[in-house]
């Protein structure tokens, strides 16, 4: 009973701890998006809003993460983005811009 209990305690503390560096590595990927396209990232954090399990490119299982976050293009109105973070990698990046286009990062390279 103990050995379970210590078991779901390491399982709890080890999952948290890679949403954390994910979290971190969510943050600083859209911080890096914003300042190429010249926005600007409110409050300068990430919050998650959901999370399932994937494949990695291994084929062994993963969490995919979604992380939400608040950016401004004039510095006066908030505007929602989102990133998809697969493991503790940057998979995708979703912001819609004022003229109408919407930027998608996909691990590597924005599309507009």
């Amino acid at each position: 009973m103990e050995l379970l209990l210590i078991i779901i305690l390491v399982a709890i503390s080890v999952s948290w701890l890679t949403t954390m560096r994910a979290r971190d590595r969510a943050r600083i990927a859209v911080a890096r998006l914003c300042k190429q396209y010249q926005l600007q990232l409110l409050d300068q954090t990430v919050a998650l809003a959901g999370m399932k399990i994937a494949r990695n490119p291994r084929g062994g299982l993963t969490l995919r993460r979604l992380f939400r976050f608040d950016y401004s293009e004039d510095g006066v109105t908030r505007k929602n983005g989102s990133i998809w973070m697969k493991g503790e990698q940057p998979e995708m990046i979703t912001i819609e811009r004022s003229e109408g286009d919407t930027i998608e990062w996909l691990s590597g390279t924005p599309k507009t």
